[in-house]
């Protein structure tokens, strides 16, 4: 019980650490700090690796203790274990999943704003590039006869 235990405060400190980057990659995508943002995402991807690693330790750790409780099924749930704890390790073990619950809903709700502000800087980027390589309308040349035309990369009068 002490090892799924110890995996669950690791994983708990990683999810913490997950969001303080998460936070800092806000940050450095509304300050358009590339350099710094690519370290920052970095970071989350080791981050990342990490918690696959610890969340296949604690699937392990649960397996060894289903086979210990010779609890039948895949399935083994906080609810099937607590039963066959003491009253601390049950206490501690609810406040680490709770904890858990919680930072994975936040890791979710900040995950998503950035990735809306990134939509919306690519759609920024899409405008200003459509703006920038339009031809510019008709709407805005001088009226009249003595008006010059391009065409082909040429400037030609036509006053004459």
């Amino acid at each position: 019980m002490e090892r799924l235990t110890n995996i669950l405060n690791q994983e708990l400190e990683t999810f913490n650490k997950f969001l303080a980057l998460l936070d800092q990659q806000h940050k450095l995508i509304v300050s358009r700090n590339l350099a710094d943002l690519n370290k920052t995402n970095s970071e989350l991807d080791l981050l990342c690796n990490k918690a696959n690693y610890l969340e296949r330790k604690r699937i392990d750790a649960v397996n060894d203790i289903s086979a210990m409780t010779k609890h039948k099924g895949d399935d083994l749930k906080m609810s099937d274990i607590l039963p066959s704890l003491d009253k601390l390790s049950s206490q501690r073990l609810l406040v680490l999943r709770e904890s858990i619950q919680n930072a994975h809903q936040r890791i979710a709700e900040k995950s998503m704003r950035n990735g809306r502000l990134i939509e919306k800087s690519r759609k920024l980027i899409a405008e200003s590039m459509k703006i920038i390589t339009s031809r510019p309308s008709p709407i805005y040349q001088k009226p009249g006869p003595g008006r010059a035309a391009i065409t082909e990369g040429n400037l030609i009068s036509r006053s004459a």
